[in-house]
C-alpha cells in the first residue's frame, strides 16, 4: 500500500489465483463521509511571497490579488529582520480573510548574532 502523487492510495496484492493485482482507490471512497481537508498554495509574482490555506473541496481556487511591499526590510549585520506586505487574496474569486499564522525561520547563527545586537545595544545604553 503506498500514496501516489496524485493523492490516491495505491495497493499490490495477490489476489486468490496468486496472481498479482494493481488497484487505485481515492481518499474520498476509502474514508467516506469524512471531512478531509485540501491544501492550496498560492504564490505572489515577483515576490517570495507564499500563502498556504486549508479547505474541504479540492476544486477551490486561491490566489493573490495584491502583494506590495509595504516598508523596506529592516536589515541588522546584512540580515533581514522585518519586512511588511500589504496583501489580498482570493478564495473562489472572493476576498479571503482570516487569521494568518507566520513562520520566521531561524537557525542557531541568526540567535547568536541577534545577542550580540542585543549586547551592543545594551552597552551603548550605559
Amino acid at each position: 500500500m503506498s500514496e501516489l502523487n496524485d493523492g490516491t492510495v495505491a495497493l499490490l496484492y495477490e489476489n486468490g489465483s496468486a496472481s498479482e493485482k494493481f488497484e487505485k482507490y481515492s481518499i474520498e471512497k476509502i474514508a467516506n463521509g469524512a471531512k478531509i481537508a485540501h491544501a492550496h498554495v498560492a504564490t505572489s509574482e515577483g515576490t517570495s511571497v507564499t500563502a498556504t490555506i486549508s479547505t474541504e473541496n479540492a476544486g477551490d481556487t486561491f490566489e493573490f490579488s495584491k502583494c506590495e511591499k509595504k516598508a523596506e526590510a529592516t536589515t541588522v549585520e546584512g540580515y533581514n529582520c522585518s519586512v511588511t506586505y500589504d496583501i489580498e487574496l482570493l478564495l473562489n474569486g472572493k476576498n479571503y480573510t482570516d487569521s494568518a499564522e507566520l513562520t520566521v525561520p531561524y537557525d542557531e547563527n541568526l540567535l547568536v548574532m541577534l545577542q550580540k545586537v542585543l549586547l551592543a545595544k545594551h552597552r551603548h545604553s550605559l
